[in-house]
């Protein structure tokens, strides 16, 4: 058994894919709001997933790398709780002695 269909798999693909083209250089918002509120109003497809709270997306994740700085963006579901995280990224020579 798996998680989604191929027809399922399809349509979400193709959501992604017409939301990148609208969005060729996404925030981090963007995508938490892509994953947030995307798909068709099919809640046991869609990509904020409820399958009669036996199987549901419980928390959204997202990183971002800029160079010299990372982020990591963390959404709760259950408790609407975000948490962001950021990093000062080491260069391989700046990591070894």
């Amino acid at each position: 058994m798996t998680l989604y269909e191929d027809e399922v798999i399809a349509k979400r693909r193709s959501w992604f894919e017409e939301w990148l083209d609208k969005n060729p250089c996404p925030t981090p918002e963007d995508i938490q709001h892509f994953h947030r509120f995307g798909g068709n109003g099919d809640r046991h497809n869609d990509l904020l997933m409820n399958r009669n709270n036996e199987m549901l997306t419980v928390s959204i994740t997202c990183m971002e790398n800029s160079g010299s700085r990372a982020g990591m963006y963390y959404t709760d579901l259950q408790s609407s709780e975000r948490f962001d995280c950021l990093f000062d990224v080491l260069t391989f020579s700046e990591a070894t002695p």
